[in-house]
């Protein structure tokens, strides 16, 4: 209840935040939101792994393994096995929640079904006075993380202590987890470099023109 009263408080604030904004205050903040879910979004192939292993962890979740890939997409992370076939099996999802005008950047990586509904887990506890008492808490992993061209650097912990920097010690509870973004070749990402070729031939072509008239100038 108390971690649920958190993040009501923190949502009402960011609410609130938006909200004291003036136009061009928000539109940048938005544009700012939007270019770092751009950065995180895709197919990302796992380059390595160190750090402490979550001992709740899916066994078959194992990030060496030929095929494992993490795909982003609408704030939600899925770690994936892919056949040669392209069939997809989902082992696990985490639904990310980051702050991307920090430093370092933070993520909670929060475990969810797959409609991205936060999984959660009852503990009970007896308390100083005797009494027994239920809390309701979210399975989630703490961090911090970074973009770098196409490699995305994640650096998380399975307790409440979030690291402040991309390391994980032995005994640490932490992980560290190094991306690299997959090109697939798509054909939007095709049409994307056709459309491009396109906007400098007319680039050059207006070049051209400009020189032309320049010239006429000068005669």
């Amino acid at each position: 209840m108390r971690k649920a009263l958190m993040w009501a408080s923190a949502f009402v604030l960011a609410v609130a935040f938006t909200g004291c904004m003036s136009p061009e205050e928000k539109a940048k903040y938005e544009a700012e939101k939007k270019t770092a879910w751009d950065q995180l979004n895709g197919k990302w192939k796992v380059v390595s792994r160190e750090g402490d292993k979550d001992e709740d962890a899916d066994p078959d979740a194992d990030a060496t393994k030929a095929g494992f890939y993490y795909i982003i997409e609408n704030e939600v992370m899925r770690s994936v096995m892919i056949d040669n076939a392209g069939k997809e099996e989902v082992l696990d999802r985490q639904l990310l929640r980051i702050t991307w005008n920090k430093d370092p950047k933070t993520v909670d990586l929060v475990a969810c079904d797959e409609k991205g509904k936060p999984i959660t887990t009852r503990t009970t506890k007896k308390g100083l006075t005797g009494k027994r008492k239920t809390t309701t808490s979210e399975i989630k992993d703490v961090g911090v993380y970074k973009v770098e061209g196409d490699t995305l650097t994640i650096c998380a912990s399975y307790d409440d202590k979030r690291p402040t920097d991309f390391s994980a010690p032995a005994r640490s509870a932490r992980y560290l987890l190094k991306l690299e973004r997959v090109k697939d070749g798509s054909k939007k990402e095709e049409e994307k470099k056709d459309d491009k070729k396109d906007e400098k031939k007319d680039e050059k072509k207006d070049d051209k023109k400009d020189e032309k008239k320049d010239d006429k100038k000068g005669k």
